[in-house]
């Protein structure tokens, strides 16, 4: 984003009701500067001209968040993952070590 006018992307995957509470945090930020929805039918696409991807925990263990992190990670884009971070500690470091070396910003709650 350049400017504060400028529309807030936010790439969602796995819009459970985590992904639908999060969103609802953030529009009350300023709705005005979410961007409209767009569904996407590949991780790849979902990190295509986005700001952030955030990633809500559908299968409830993080076995899959290497696998959808990595895209958005190696495009250098900020990812939220949420809790658990990843359900293997070698996926943890994979994740970690991805970002690192794009020094991509990610988080996880």
């Amino acid at each position: 984003m350049s400017a504060k006018t400028d529309k807030i992307r936010v790439g969602m995957i796995h819009c459970d009701l985590h992904a639908i509470y999060y969103a609802t945090l953030i529009q009350k930020h300023n709705p005005y500067l979410l961007r409209k929805p767009e569904v996407c039918d590949t991780l790849e696409k979902v990190s295509n001209d986005v700001d952030l991807v955030f990633i809500a925990d559908c299968n409830g263990d993080g076995s899959d968040h290497l696998k959808l992190a990595t895209p958005s990670l190696k495009k250098g884009i900020p990812t939220f993952i949420d809790k658990p971070f990843a359900d293997e500690v070698k996926d943890a470091i994979a994740i970690v070590r991805c970002a690192a070396r794009r020094t991509v910003r990610r988080a996880s709650m």
